[in-house]
C-alpha cells in the first residue's frame, strides 16, 4: 500500500494469518544512478519517492525501471517521509522545521501546515485524513484536507516514539515504535492497543512500515533484519540475518539486508522496496511478491458476507447471520457512528458455511451501550460489509 489515497481500503487483502513463507520470495538489487541518504519511501509503482531524513534537503524520485534519481521536492528541512495525494501533490514531513510541506514534482516545496515538534511518518488514510506521528513528542496528529491539526494521539502511556505508520483493512493504523520494536493499533478515534512486539535489537528497533499482499512489515533498522508482524500479533523474522549486515540476493530466508528503513509496496503489491538508512547508498533491494497471493493470507478470497442483522431496531438481543465461501479469518464488530469500536463478536478462523452470533446491546467492558444507531461490521478476507442497526430502549 503506498503512501497516497488512490488504494481504497477495500482492496486491500486481510493482514495475513499465516507465516509467510520467507524461502519462497527473492531479494534483489536496484542500482541507483547516484548514492542518495533515504529515510521514509513510498512508490506509485512508477516512481520511488524516498526522504534524505532529519539533516537532508530533498525528496528523491527513483525510476524504477532504470535507477535513474531526480530531485522530486526540494527546499525541506529535514525530510522524514513522503506522501502523495489524489492530485499529484507531494508532501513531507519537515523535522528541523516542525512543519508538512508540500509541492508539485521537480519544485521546491512550500510550508502547508505547522504540525508540532519532531514531525516523522507520514500517511494519507483512506478516509481523507493525513496522519502524522511526532516520536520525540509521542504523539499521533491529523491534518484535514485545509490543514486544520487535530491531535489524536497524546502521551499515550502505550506508545513511545511512534515513527512508522501503516494502514490496515480495517481502517486502523498501524504504528512502529523506533526506541522499543512495539507495533500499536490506532483506530481512527484515537483508541490505541499494543499489538506485537518485534524482538529487534540496538537503538533502532523498528524503522518504517508498510502492508503488501495483506502482510504487516517491519523493519528491523539496527539489526539489519526485515519482520512480518500478523494482526493476532505473531512476529516471525522475513529477511536478512540480525545483526550482520549485508547486500547478499537471493531467497529472503537468505539474503542479507544493510541498516533497512523506508518501506514502499506497489500498489499491486507484487513487489516490496526497502532503502538502506544511516549513510549514503546506491542500491534499493526488491522484494518479489508476486508468489504470496491469498493462500498466504487465510481468507483472503473468502467472500464473507453478512445474510441477517435483526430484529432492527431492536431492545434485547440482535442476531448476527453470516456466511463464507471458503474457510477464513474474521473479525465481526460492533462499531458507532464514530467509527469506534464499540464490541467485538467474533474474531478469529471460521470454517465455511453460515454462522450466527449475536450482540445483547453490552459494550465490550459489560455496560448498556447507548440508544442509538450503529453498524455490524464484517471483514472476512478482502471484502468488508456492514449494515445498520438500531438499538432502542
Amino acid at each position: 500500500m503506498s503512501r497516497t489515497r488512490m488504494i481504497p481500503p477495500l482492496a486491500i487483502a486481510v493482514l495475513a494469518l499465516a507465516t509467510v513463507p520467507a524461502e519462497a520470495q527473492t531479494v534483489s538489487t536496484l542500482n541507483l544512478s547516484q548514492a542518495i541518504r533515504t529515510d521514509g519511501a513510498m512508490t506509485d509503482g512508477t516512481l520511488l519517492y524516498v526522504t534524505e531524513g532529519w539533516d537532508g534537503t530533498r525528496v528523491h524520485a527513483v525510476d524504477l525501471d532504470t535507477g535513474q534519481v531526480s530531485v522530486a521536492l526540494s527546499g525541506l528541512l529535514g525530510p522524514i517521509d513522503v506522501a502523495k495525494d489524489d492530485q499529484g501533490l507531494l508532501y513531507a514531513t519537515e523535522w528541523r522545521s516542525n512543519t508538512i510541506s508540500r509541492g508539485a514534482f521537480g519544485t521546491a516545496a512550500s510550508a502547508w501546515t505547522s504540525i508540532g515538534v519532531n514531525p516523522d511518518g507520514l500517511l494519507f488514510h483512506s478516509s481523507g485524513p493525513l496522519w502524522c506521528t511526532l516520536g520525540t513528542r509521542n504523539k499521533i496528529k491529523t491534518v484535514d484536507s485545509t490543514g486544520v491539526v487535530t491531535v489524536l494521539v497524546n502521551n499515550s502511556p502505550e506508545t513511545n516514539y511512534p515513527l512508522g505508520i501503516a494502514e490496515g483493512p480495517d481502517g486502523n493504523m498501524y504504528v512502529g515504535g523506533l526506541m522499543n520494536g512495539v507495533v500499536w493499533r490506532v483506530s481512527p478515534a484515537g483508541d490505541v492497543d499494543s499489538l506485537a512486539t518485534v524482538p529487534s535489537t540496538g537503538q533502532y528497533r523498528i524503522g518504517h512500515l508498510e502492508i503488501a499482499q495483506g502482510i504487516l512489515f517491519a523493519s528491523g533498522l539496527s539489526e539489519h533484519t526485515l519482520y512480518t508482524v500478523t494482526l493476532d500479533g505473531d512476529v516471525n523474522l522475513f529477511a536478512g540475518t540480525p545483526g550482520v549486515p549485508g547486500t547478499e540476493d537471493g531467497p529472503a530466508a537468505q539474503a542479507t539486508l544493510t541498516a533497512p528503513i523506508g518501506l514502499a509496496a506497489t500498489p499491486s503489491g507484487d513487489k516490496l522496496y526497502v532503502t538502506s538508512g544511516f549513510s549514503q547508498r546506491d542500491q534499493v533491494r526488491v522484494i518479489d511478491l508476486s508468489g504470496v497471493t491469498g493462500a498466504s493470507a487465510v481468507g483472503a478470497d473468502a467472500s464473507g458476507r453478512l445474510r441477517t442483522v435483526g430484529p432492527n431496531p431492536f431492545r434485547h438481543e440482535a442476531r448476527v447471520e453470516f456466511e463464507l465461501a471458503r474457510p477464513a479469518a474474521v473479525e465481526l464488530e460492533v462499531i458507532d457512528v464514530d467509527g469506534r469500536r464499540v464490541r467485538t463478536l467474533a474474531s478469529g478462523p471460521r470454517a465455511a458455511g453460515r454462522h450466527v452470533e449475536s450482540w445483547d446491546g453490552r459494550t465490550a467492558a459489560g455496560r448498556r451501550a447507548s440508544a442509538g444507531v450503529y453498524f455490524v461490521r464484517l471483514r472476512a478476507g478482502d471484502r468488508v460489509e456492514s449494515e445498520r442497526i438500531v438499538l432502542s430502549r
